[in-house]
């Protein structure tokens, strides 16, 4: 089984390995354009682009109760705007720099010792 890995310092080096992988990953990365559109009484249209950024999405559905404090040290790091490298598959040096999109963590009961919860991280430029 493929495992991802994530490592950030909040203080002190740490590198986490969630003991089960996400499921439903995508192919390729979303892309969310920061983008201001005006358009003309005659109905022109003119876009002016800020960014477009990489956007990932990983859902874990089955978080063991063994995992919790680790995924909650992540994100009290993640969520005050952290970057972190998040290696996909734990084994390889293959890393992308990471910010979390998301402003909150509501990890939600599955079944006994399990929980359940995703999020979206956006790639560093």
């Amino acid at each position: 089984m493929i495992l991802p890995k994530f490592s950030y310092n909040d203080g002190s080096a740490v590198n986490f390995t969630p003991a089960i992988a996400p499921k439903g990953k995508y192919a390729q990365d979303a892309l969310d354009a920061t983008r201001h559109d005006s358009i003309t009484s005659s109905g022109k249209k003119q876009s002016v682009v800020e960014n477009i950024a990489n956007l990932q999405e990983l859902n874990f559905p089955f978080v063991p109760d063994s995992d919790i404090s680790s995924w909650n040290r992540f994100f009290a790091w993640a969520l005050g705007g952290g970057q972190f490298d998040y290696y996909p598959d734990s084994t390889s040096g293959t890393k992308e720099t990471m910010t979390l999109e998301d402003t909150n963590w509501t990890p939600a009961f599955t079944v006994i010792g399990y929980y359940t919860f995703k999020f979206r991280m956006r790639k560093v430029v």
